[in-house]
C-alpha cells in the first residue's frame, strides 16, 4: 500500500474541560468524557463513524487513544480536556495498539498495518498484508506482534530506533548478507512461518511466547518469538477460549482460561503445565481480566464476579443494573474499573474499595 493512496490529515482542536475518564457511549457512536471527581457526564463527542477500539491509555495516563471502523484515529489529551490531533487512514480499520514506550500506534485495517508517531498521528509507515485481526504490543521486546484472517504468519514489527536488518529466509551468514527476504529500515517484520492463520493469540508476560491456535486444529502452540516456530503444544480441550483468557502472578505463574460451554474458568500452573482447580463464573464464555489488585470475570451476563488472584476465593459480585447486561470491562487511570452497559451511562468502581458509582 503506497502512502498516496491513504488520505491522512492531521489538525489540532481545543474544547472545554470535558474530564479525566473516558468511554464509548453504549452504541459506540461517540465518546463519553466523564468529570473525574463528581462522576457527571460532561461532553459527549460524535465519532466518524463506529468506535472499533480503545480507549487505549498511553503509560502516564494523561492521553488516551481511540479508532473508529471507518479509520479515524483520536488523541485525546485527558487533563486538558481536548482533542489534541486526529488522523484519517483511507482504509477501514478495526485494532489499535500503543507500545509499551507510549512512542508508536500500530493501526490494523483492511488492507494492512499502519504506524503512526502517538504525539502527533503522523503517518511513519504502511504495509500491505492483507487483513489484520489482532495487534498486540509486547513492550518487553520493544515490538508489535500481528495475526492475520488469511496469511499463514505471525509478524513482529519491530520499533528499535536502529534496528539490525532482519532476515526471513535461509541464511548462512549474516556477516556476508547471505540471507533472503532481508529487510532493512525502521519498522522491519520479523516473520515467523506458520502452518495455518492464527485463530488465537494469547502473549506470556515474559513477551518471550505467545499461546496459539492454527486453523482447525485444536491443539495449543507454544509459539517461541526468539526461536521462531513452535517449541511444543498444552493439552487443553478446544472448548476453553484463549481469546479471553489472561495470565497474571501469585507466587507462580498462572493462566486462567474461561469455557466456552459451560459457566467455569480453568486456571493452569504455567510453569508446570498442570491444571490447579476451576472456578464458577457468571455464565459460560465469559472473559476473565487480571487488574491491579484482583481478578474481573464479566462480559457474560448481568454480573460481574471479583476474585482474589492469590487465594481465588471471591471478593464481591456486582449486580449494578439489573436487566441489563455488562457487555465489558475497562481498566482506567487511577486503579478505577468501568463496566460499560447495554444500554445506559457506565457504571464506575474504584478498585480497592470495590465501591460502585453510577455516572450521572
Amino acid at each position: 500500500m503506497k502512502t498516496r493512496l491513504l488520505l491522512l490529515s492531521l489538525w489540532l482542536s481545543f474544547g472545554t474541560a470535558w474530564g479525566d475518564l473516558l468511554s464509548f457511549s453504549p452504541d459506540r457512536q461517540s465518546l463519553l468524557f466523564i468529570e473525574e471527581e463528581t462522576l457527571n457526564l460532561r461532553q459527549q463527542l460524535p465519532l466518524q463513524g463506529k468506535g472499533c477500539d480503545g480507549p487505549v491509555f498511553s503509560p502516564d495516563g494523561k492521553n488516551a487513544y481511540v479508532l473508529s471502523c471507518s479509520g479515524e484515529v483520536q488523541r485525546l489529551d485527558l487533563k486538558r480536556g481536548k482533542v489534541s490531533a486526529r488522523a484519517h487512514l483511507g482504509s477501514p480499520s478495526h485494532a489499535l495498539a500503543l507500545s509499551g514506550d507510549g512512542r508508536y500506534l500500530a493501526v490494523a485495517g483492511d488492507t494492512g498495518l499502519f504506524i503512526l508517531d502517538a504525539v502527533r498521528l503522523s503517518l511513519l509507515k504502511s504495509v500491505p498484508s492483507g487483513k489484520i485481526l489482532q495487534i498486540q504490543a509486547a513492550p518487553l521486546r520493544q515490538s508489535f506482534l500481528l495475526r492475520f484472517e488469511q496469511l499463514a504468519e505471525l509478524w513482529e514489527v519491530l520499533l528499535e530506533d536502529d534496528p539490525l536488518p532482519v532476515y526471513n529466509g535461509p541464511m548462512h551468514d549474516y556477516r556476508m548478507d547471505e540471507g533472503i527476504a532481508r529487510e532493512t529500515g525502521r519498522f522491519p517484520a520479523r516473520r515467523i512461518s506458520l502452518d495455518a492463520p492464527l485463530r488465537a493469540l494469547l502473549l506470556t508476560p515474559d513477551n518471550r511466547m505467545i499461546l496459539g491456535r492454527m486453523g482447525e486444529d485444536p491443539a495449543v502452540q507454544l509459539i517461541h518469538l526468539d526461536v521462531r516456530r513452535s517449541i511444543g503444544t498444552l493439552p487443553l480441550e478446544p472448548a476453553l477460549e484463549l481469546g479471553r483468557g489472561a495470565f497474571w502472578r501469585s507466587g507462580r505463574l498462572l493462566l486462567g482460561l474461561p469455557h466456552g460451554e459451560e459457566p467455569l474458568i480453568r486456571v493452569f500452573d504455567f510453569d508446570e503445565k498442570k491444571l490447579l482447580r476451576q472456578i464458577p463464573a457468571p455464565a459460560a464464555g465469559c472473559k476473565l481480566y487480571s487488574g491491579a489488585s484482583a481478578l474481573w470475570i464479566g462480559g457474560c451476563g448481568e454480573q460481574v464476579r471479583i476474585l482474589d488472584p492469590n487465594t481465588l476465593e471471591p471478593l464481591k459480585t456486582l449486580r449494578p443494573a439489573p436487566g441489563q447486561s455488562i457487555t465489558g470491562i475497562q481498566f482506567a487511570p487511577g486503579d478505577r474499573v468501568i463496566l460499560h452497559l447495554a444500554a445506559g451511562l457506565p457504571v464506575i468502581v474504584q478498585g480497592k474499595t470495590l465501591q460502585v458509582r453510577q455516572v450521572r
